[in-house]
């Protein structure tokens, strides 16, 4: 699935979530955990659709925010295999920065 159709109702099966009063705050993790993903890789929209890989990473930083509460993230606080990912995607204009 590319990371532009996943939907809110997406991110809640993903995180065991079956009630609707955190829709909001759900709806702002997932437009957050979009952009930090492509700030990250240097990737537009379209490339990322591009990386099938990019779904797990998008649905884990929405895990990672939810559960902290935050609506940022320090790529060292995810999973190894999310940094992984993320170093996989991310454009040489990224890796030189």
């Amino acid at each position: 699935m590319m990371m532009s159709q996943i939907s809110l109702a997406d991110v809640k099966l993903r995180l065991r979530i079956d009630y609707n009063t955190d829709d909001t705050e759900l709806t702002a993790i997932m437009a957050a955990a979009k952009q930090t993903l492509l700030d990250w890789t240097g990737l537009t929209a379209a490339e990322a659709d591009e990386k099938p890989q990019m779904y797990h990473a998008f649905m884990a930083l929405c895990q990672h925010m939810y559960d902290n509460n935050e609506l940022t993230a320090q790529r060292t606080a995810l999973d190894a295999a999310v940094q992984t990912i993320i170093a996989q995607c991310s454009t040489a204009e990224v890796l030189l920065a």
